[in-house]
């Protein structure tokens, strides 16, 4: 089977978004989870500092733990954002296909009408 102009773009952009939004979303996970582990090891560090303890090894294995946390799921994150709405995509391009090129020809006035029976029904 051979594919038309239209399908091709389909399935390029459909690999363009797929590749995108993988990248983006897997980018915005780590950025989100360091943000929470800087945080989080700020906080810890903190406190051990108010205790006059100088020992931070809890703090490295609590921050290890919250990255593991925050990213255990990421990639189930990625895969959704990524493949989920293509489907949605292709359904709307083929809408949008049908609206636009495979429409009912228009209706033509008959030669014995003496008006328009739209506009008559636009007046009442």
């Amino acid at each position: 089977m051979k594919l038309n102009a239209w399908q091709k773009a389909g399935i390029a952009l459909s690999i363009l978004w797929a590749v995108a939004a993988g990248i983006h979303t897997q980018s915005e996970d780590v950025e989100r989870a360091e943000n929470f582990v800087k945080f989080s090891y700020k906080v810890c560090k903190d406190t051990k500092m108010v205790a006059k303890d100088a020992d931070l090894s809890s703090c490295v294995k609590e921050k290890a733990a919250n990255m593991d946390t925050w990213m255990k799921d990421s990639g189930k994150n990625v895969a959704l954002a990524a493949l989920a709405p293509i489907p949605f995509g292709w359904l709307w391009g083929f809408l949008l296909l049908l609206v636009l090129i495979a429409r009912p020809p228009r209706m033509k006035r008959d030669p014995w009408m003496k008006s328009d029976p739209l506009s008559s029904a636009r007046t009442n």
